[in-house]
């Protein structure tokens, strides 16, 4: 029996646990308000650098140093 990849499971538990592990990944970055989509089987994270320009993040599913509750975090855009 296979097992899905959190990343790529369209629940409120799973978003929730992306979102704080984007805000515990980016703390001392910015505090910058962000979105989490769900979107071709996936979660993204969307946000607005310091120029206004947006740039999107691939939540992955990750263990080890430079992840957060099971995910990390891949720029794209």
């Amino acid at each position: 029996m296979a097992t899905n990849l959190p990343s790529t499971i369209n629940e409120p538990g799973v978003e929730r646990r992306i979102r704080r592990a984007f805000r515990q990944l980016h703390r001392g970055a910015s505090r910058r308000p962000f979105e989490t989509v769900y979107e071709h089987g996936h979660w993204w994270v969307l946000e607005l650098d310091a120029e206004d320009q947006l740039v999107t993040w691939d939540a992955v599913d990750a263990s080890g140093p430079g992840s957060v509750l099971g995910f990390s975090f891949e720029q794209v855009g």
